[in-house]
């Protein structure tokens, strides 16, 4: 394949790109002869970018978006999925005839492994983090019907309700719950191997651990202690696969057959 004047162009939008997109989404464009190209870029100012898209309308197809602009970017989208609707989080858009078209894959991810631990909706789960992420975990662990949820935050945010409680962040290693789901960047090892965010007798506890964040050196520790103490353990690895693939069948706009998901899971992930 190769670039030319028709050439459509699609960007990962974040304050800290990685390279897992671009490979995905470049190898996934090449099987299917897509004529695009899929850029990392690190943005400091959404707007600027937004301004950017438009002066290049012609050949852009559309970005990913990642931290911290999942929610900043809804306010710019002409048309939103039900998914950003309901979750007021956004991290693919496509650009067609001028106009902003927003949608939520980790929806996707998140639902189709939460949904695998269905018996445990009567357990108390803990949420670890408040941002855009947690909100899309919240919306879909009540559509699935959880309804003892705990978020430990540094900054609260919001009143406590019937089945969801703000709790402080000093507090997430006082009471004992079945699932931890980590929504904090705390894992990534942006700049040193991080220390888990609960003790390890905590973690002990737990039957099942998501974790959302991809290391950027070696495991997360959260990640090597869930398998040393035989904790079942959902990477981040995991949930991008799933959502990256949603991703590419929206930009290409057709499925991806079976036999390719497995190359891709195997030779990419």
């Amino acid at each position: 394949m190769k670039i030319n004047k028709h050439t459509k162009i699609y960007f990962s939008v974040s304050s800290f790109p990685s390279n897992r997109g671009s490979i995905l989404h470049n190898f996934l464009f090449s099987a299917f002869s897509f004529n695009a190209i899929y850029i990392p870029l690190r943005i400091k100012k959404l707007e600027t970018f937004i301004s950017f898209v438009k002066e290049i309308s012609q050949n852009m197809g559309g970005f990913s978006v990642s931290m911290p602009f999942k929610k900043k970017i809804i306010k710019y989208l002409s048309t939103k999925s039900y998914e950003v609707k309901n979750t007021l989080s956004c991290n693919t858009v496509v650009f067609k005839n001028g106009k902003l078209i927003g949608y939520n894959t980790d929806y996707f991810a998140i639902f189709e492994s939460l949904k695998r631990f269905k018996n445990l909706r009567k357990k108390k789960i803990q949420i670890l983090g408040n941002g855009a992420t947690c909100k899309t975990v919240l919306v879909i662990l009540q559509k699935l019907g959880f309804r003892k949820l705990y978020i430990f935050s540094r900054k609260r945010g919001s009143s406590s309700t019937k089945n969801i409680s703000h709790l402080p962040w000093k507090d997430r290693n006082k009471d004992n719950f079945e699932m931890l789901i980590n929504t904090t960047p705390i894992g990534m090892n942006n700049f040193k191997i991080d220390d888990a965010p609960i003790l390890d007798k905590k973690i002990k506890e737990k039957k099942v651990i998501i974790d959302f964040p991809i290391p950027l050196k070696k495991k997360s520790t959260l990640n090597i202690k869930s398998n040393k103490y035989g904790v079942k353990y959902i990477s981040g690895k995991d949930l991008h696969f799933l959502q990256g693939i949603e991703q590419a069948q929206i930009y290409l706009g057709k499925k991806i057959g079976l036999k390719l998901l497995k190359t891709v899971k195997r030779n990419i992930y």
